[in-house]
């Protein structure tokens, strides 16, 4: 059996198959395409980029310092800017990639002088072959009185139109014109109300009642990127949410070569508690009473902004609808609390839950029981408030018994036919616990007999021969 020889060492390279699948690294869209250009304008130095469109062609113009080597465009992979855009930027040497789906594609260029020589202007028309490599290019040297000191880029696009340079420009950094009128832009942060710079970053923070949602948290000189996931940090009243704005940062790597993810790196990490180190800054800045739930301000400690305390306010408890797909409640704002409240935590069913509130009403207890706030858990104040845990239902029938009071549950468990009786009285019985463990019964009568009006308002204890007890180490009356 012959012996099979392995090499020693192995080096990374690309195959020359490669090429014959570039024209499926973009998607060729127009924006698409228009980013790509516009970013070689900026990279070139331009001052400006000027789009026109008509009869199913598109020209995208720049001043910048132009091409001095023409084979580097269809170099795939090398980059033909200078050491310091390289370090900044990243640029991947892909960007004219984006026009090898266009049947026709025209690029002239006129560089300015270097080192004190002019160099000449040129020109090359592009098909998909060309850029597949599959034939040469012929390149041809034209009169640079023709042709302003920078770059032309003409392509043919019957889907082009003004919208798609408004998308593109949107957001770029430079000015820009299509078909000779201005194109509007405007700052990626312009509705921020609070702006840091950070590592060459702009953060803007917004705040808004609702959740954001997914849209474009990211702007790289007008590619807007999504699913950066920045975070969103909500107050008790609305959300607060971070985008990034890139001026000059190296340490951000983005998914090549059309640059719509970012590589998650360490470096996006630390933008990410960047972004909650402006959020929370921005809170404190715009609201200083603002009221946010106990993590919240745990977290905002931990990056060195110190939020108030959550205002002891809850809102009152009402009933909810006996419609599992409703979450709506009567009244959902906060207030200050009542004296000596109650919170509801217990899980009742809907239609106890009418019979309680309609009890606790003529009890004239209504008005202290509050509804719980899972986000204020970790606040003292609202640790140390007593909580339903339990709601029990004890009922006195007539004629059975001899009047004793039982749970619902006590009379399943005895047999006892409470269906065929007629209840004499229907208590319910609140189990509170408080922040420091102590139990404490409270009930209420759910009719309007003697024995309500003569003992209902007492809470701190049931009043019945069987009222329910407290364990003896934690009972409170």
């Amino acid at each position: 059996m012959p012996e099979t020889l392995l090499p020693t060492t192995i080096r990374a390279r690309v195959h020359e198959d490669a090429i014959s699948r570039v024209t499926r690294f973009f998607n060729a869209t127009t924006v698409e395409t228009l980013n790509e250009l516009f970013q070689n304008a900026r990279r070139a130095g331009a001052t400006r980029v000027d789009v026109t469109i008509a009869d199913g062609e598109v020209r995208v113009a720049d001043d910048g310092h132009g091409i001095a080597r023409p084979a580097a465009l269809l170099a795939f992979g090398q980059s033909r800017w200078d050491t310091d855009t390289a370090r900044r930027e990243d640029p991947a040497g892909m960007g004219v990639y984006a026009l090898a789906r266009r049947t026709r594609v025209t690029i002239r260029s006129r560089p300015r002088p270097a080192d004190g020589h002019r160099l000449p202007a040129w020109e090359v028309h592009l098909t998909p072959e060309h850029f597949l490599g599959k034939r040469d290019a012929a390149v041809s040297i034209i009169d640079a009185a023709t042709l302003p000191f920078g770059t032309e880029v003409v392509f043919d696009d019957d889907k082009a139109n003004t919208g798609s340079v408004d998308i593109a420009a949107e957001h770029f950094p430079l000015p820009v014109t299509c078909n000779g009128s201005d194109v509007e832009r405007r700052d990626f942060l312009h509705d921020a109300i609070h702006i840091e710079h950070w590592r060459g970053i702009r953060l803007g923070v917004r705040s808004v009642s609702h959740h954001p949602g997914r849209g474009p948290e990211l702007n790289f000189h007008g590619i807007r990127i999504e699913d950066v996931r920045l975070p969103v940090i909500a107050s008790m009243e609305s959300h607060w949410y971070a985008k990034a704005d890139v001026v000059d940062c190296a340490d951000l790597e983005l998914v090549l070569p059309a640059r719509k993810a970012i590589v998650e790196t360490r470096f996006v990490e630390q933008l990410r508690n960047a972004c909650r180190t402006a959020i929370y800054r921005a809170m404190l800045k715009v609201d200083k009473q603002i009221s946010v739930p106990a993590e919240v301000r745990a977290d905002a400690l931990s990056h060195g902004v110190d939020l108030p305390v959550a205002r002891a306010e809850l809102a009152r408890w009402w009933p909810t609808y006996a419609n599992e797909y409703s979450t709506k409640r009567e009244d959902p704002h906060r207030t200050a609390l009542p004296d000596r409240p109650i919170v509801v935590e217990a899980d009742i069913p809907p239609c106890d839950q009418v019979a309680l509130w309609r009890a606790a009403r003529r009890s004239d207890i209504s008005h202290r029981l509050c509804a719980e706030e899972p986000r204020y858990r970790g606040y003292p104040w609202y640790d140390s408030l007593p909580k339903v845990k339990k709601v029990t239902t004890r009922v006195v029938l007539q004629g059975v018994l001899d009047g004793e009071e039982l749970s619902i549950e006590e009379q399943r468990t005895r047999h006892v036919p409470f269906h065929t009786a007629r209840p004499e009285r229907i208590t319910f019985v609140l189990e509170t616990i408080d922040g420091d463990g102590a139990i404490e019964h409270v009930c209420i009568f759910a009719d309007d007999s003697a024995t309500m009006t003569s003992a209902g308002r007492t809470t701190s204890a049931c009043s019945s021969p069987r009222r329910a007890t407290s364990h003896p180490t934690s009972s409170r009356t």
